[in-house]
Parts: C-alpha cells; sequence; structure tokens
C-alpha cells in the first residue's frame, strides 16, 4: 500500500488486491474524504507489486512498480503516467535496462521542473548482492541518458526488498536528486545529480 497526499488537500491510494491478476489499484480521496470514483486499474502487465505513485505539479501522476518477468527474466521496473481524469497517458514504460535476475522495489520522486526519477534494487548488477540503481525521465516519459548505478560502495547487499523499500528518493529545489539506502545495518547516502 502507498500513501500519497495531494496538493489540493486530498490523496490517493494505491495497492494490490490479494488477486494480482487485477492489478495496480488506484483510489482518489478529497479532502474531505470523499473518493472520486470506484477506483481503477493502473497497469496492462499481468502480475505487477509495490506500487508508489507521486503527483506532477498539474495533477497528473506516475506510478512505478514491478512486473513479474516484465523484463524477460524475473522481476523489472515498470511506470505509467496517468492523467488528472485517471486515463492512462501512452503505454506502460520499462524503465529498466538490465534484465539478469530481479530489479525490485521501486521508488520515485518529481523534480519541479517535471523530470521525474526512479530508483530500484538490483540483484547482482553491481557484482555483489543488491545494487541501487536509477533512472531519469523527462515529463513525457522520455528516458534522459541511461540507467546508472548510484552506489558507489559494492560488497554485499545495498537496500533490501525482504523487509520493504531500503531506499529512498526525493527531489532538491535546485533540480538535483538525492538517494538514500541501506548498507548491512549502516547508513549510506549519495546524491544522484542529473
Amino acid at each position: 500500500i502507498d500513501i500519497e497526499s495531494k496538493s489540493d488537500g486530498g490523496w490517493v491510494v494505491s495497492w494490490m488486491p490479494n488477486d494480482y491478476q487485477l492489478g495496480v489499484q488506484i483510489l482518489e480521496f478529497s479532502s474531505e474524504g470523499n473518493s472520486s470514483d470506484g477506483g481503477s486499474s493502473a497497469n496492462s502487465y499481468a502480475v505487477v507489486t509495490n506500487p508508489q505513485i507521486e503527483y506532477f505539479p498539474d495533477g497528473d501522476k506516475v506510478i512505478v512498480y514491478e512486473g513479474m518477468s516484465a523484463d524477460s527474466d524475473h522481476f523489472g521496473i515498470l511506470a505509467q503516467l496517468i492523467a488528472v481524469d485517471g486515463s492512462n497517458i501512452g503505454s506502460e514504460i520499462l524503465v529498466n535496462t538490465y534484465f539478469t535476475g530481479a530489479q525490485r522495489q521501486p521508488v520515485t520522486c518529481i523534480s519541479e521542473s517535471g523530470n521525474w526519477l526512479v530508483v530500484w534494487a538490483s540483484m547482482d548488477q553491481d557484482g555483489s548482492g543488491n545494487g541501487i540503481y536509477a533512472q531519469l525521465f523527462d515529463r513525457d516519459g522520455e528516458k534522459l541518458g541511461e540507467e546508472f548505478k548510484v552506489n558507489t560502495f559494492t560488497s554485499g547487499d545495498q537496500g533490501h526488498w525482504n523487509s520493504g523499500k531500503g531506499h529512498e528518493a526525493t527531489a532538491l529545489e535546485n533540480g538535483d536528486f538525492f538517494v538514500t539506502w541501506e548498507c548491512f545495518g549502516t547508513k549510506s547516502a549519495k546524491g544522484a545529480n542529473r
């Protein structure tokens, strides 16, 4: 379950029902607590988990989630842009370009310019356990540059998906992004300037 506040005082809830075939469900609420509709499904890919949603200043939103075998090998990271009226903007976006093993636990954040960053844990991509990787997008969902490794220390696991998201991302006022993650019980941090 992910709950995010909206600029108008309302909030939105996204979750995975027990029947994974139903996909990521979204339900929006007004500031008075009234739901805007009966809810909707964000994805077209069959089996997805771990949704997280963020809003653009104009009310559109982006939701990121894992898709089983979305990238042809285990879990991959997917994103969907959604308009204010709840309709999908374009098709689902395959975020990761490295497909070996599992890519899991996506988080996203949006800068004031509308660029958005997706961060996830990737199994064995950095050569030792989980590594933290990211991809930057423009407002329209086009990739800006290539997928990149966030962590510089690679021994062991960076981020853990068995105990929830071991990493977070936030947009800074100057347009940069700041990413934090767990590293075997010690806290590590690195700013990702893009």
